[in-house]
Parts: C-alpha cells; sequence; structure tokens
C-alpha cells in the first residue's frame, strides 16, 4: 500500500512529486466519502479510508534481531557490495498513528514477535482483526520440494525460515537477548563495516521499540 512517492524518498530520491502519484479508487460504505490523503500518509489511500475500515497491526520485533536478519537476505539477494552502498533504505521511519478503541483492544495494534507462542493472546488477536479464533495453528508441515521448486530465489530467501518451518519455534522466543553478545557475531559474520552499520541502527530504534513494546497487545 506504500505509494512510490513515499518510497522513493526513502531511497534518497527527494525530488521525487508527490502531484504526478498516481492514486488508487477505494469503495467503501461511509458516512464522510473524501479522497483527501494528509501529507503525513505515505500509502496510496486516502485517509477516510483507513482511518475508517482498517485495523491495522504493528509487529514488532527488537532491532538486534530484526536487522541482521535483514542484512542476511540482503546480501543473499543483492550481494554484499551493493549492501554496503544502501544503508540509508535500512532505516526505519515511524510514523504517527490514529489510535482508537473497540472492545477492550487498542488500534493500529501492536503485537510484538517474542509473544507469538502465547496461545491465548494469538487468539485474542486473531477475534480482535476479525478472524476465527479456533483457526488458529501454532504447528503446520513444513514445505515439500515441489512447492519450494515453484518459488524465485528471492521469494524462496526471505521466506526460508517459515517455509522449513513446522511450527513455533518456542526456545528462541524464550531466549534471553544477548546484544553484547551479538554485537560481537556480528563482526564475525558481517565484517567490521557492516557489523558497525548494525551497531547504529540498533542503538537508533532500541528506543523505539522499547515504546511501542510497553503498548503491545497483552491477554
Amino acid at each position: 500500500m506504500a505509494s512510490p512517492v513515499a518510497e522513493a524518498r526513502l531511497y534518497g530520491h527527494q525530488k521525487s512529486n508527490s502531484s504526478t502519484a498516481t492514486q488508487f479508487q477505494v469503495h467503501w460504505k461511509t458516512q464522510h466519502i473524501s479522497d483527501a490523503r494528509n501529507e503525513d500518509n505515505i500509502t496510496c489511500l486516502p485517509d477516510a479510508f483507513l482511518l475508517q475500515k482498517i485495523k491495522a497491526t504493528f509487529l514488532i520485533r527488537h532491532p538486534a534481531l530484526t536487522f541482521p536478519s535483514c542484512l542476511r537476505t540482503a546480501i543473499d539477494n543483492e550481494g554484499a557490495s551493493s549492501v554496503i552502498d544502501e544503508e540509508k533504505i535500512q532505516q526505519w521511519e515511524s510514523e504517527s498513528d490514529r489510535r482508537s478503541f473497540v472492545d477492550g483492544v487498542e488500534y493500529p495494534i501492536v503485537f510484538d514477535a517474542q509473544d507469538l507462542a502465547d496461545e491465548a493472546l494469538v487468539r485474542k488477536y486473531a477475534k480482535s482483526v476479525g478472524l476465527d479464533e479456533d483457526k488458529v495453528r501454532f504447528s503446520w508441515k513444513a514445505a515439500e520440494e515441489t512447492e519450494l521448486a515453484r518459488l524465485g530465489k528471492i521469494e524462496k530467501r526471505m521466506n526460508s525460515t517459515i517455509l522449513a518451518s513446522s511450527g513455533i519455534e518456542q526456545g528462541i522466543l524464550d531466549a534471553a537477548l544477548d546484544t553484547d553478545g551479538l554485537k560481537e557475531e556480528w563482526k564475525s559474520e558481517f565484517g567490521e563495516v557492516l557489523s558497525e552499520r548494525l551497531v547504529r541502527l540498533e542503538n537508533g530504534s532500541t528506543e523505539a521499540y522499547e515504546a511501542l513494546k510497553r503498548v503491545r497487545l497483552r491477554v
């Protein structure tokens, strides 16, 4: 849903002109039909649709886990030389979001990846976004070779962990996070330049992560 103009700016193209952007027509039942978009709205959808009809969910994860994971896939997909030159596009953007309360749940919902093994919480989340809580699964069959063969290289790499899994990996979610130890591992895995970048990204994002974590969905 992101606007191509907003994405272009994230990539460093500051001269992108929003007046030339193509708008999507959205049809929905509302008493306040308007195609107006606030300048802070980086999607292709009008403000009224986002505010009235969408129950957004933000899945958060500690930056010390998120950035290295993204970096590994970027290196595999694009090559180390390309990744070294593209620090800007690996930075997070924070946006101001409208909040509301419905049935005791605050929207937009913030869900911490560390809580994915909490069955009661996941069922509560499913119900809060209109899904059937009885159909929530915590185990499944790993992808077979025939399924993997149909995927492109990038798609396969980006989804490699979940494709190989057969359920929620409780041990990973329960493990204590040793950020100092991780930083030493980054030096060995990525080298000096990229490990220093990860440290900067992690340091610059942890405060925002902790703030979001304080308002995350709970049982």
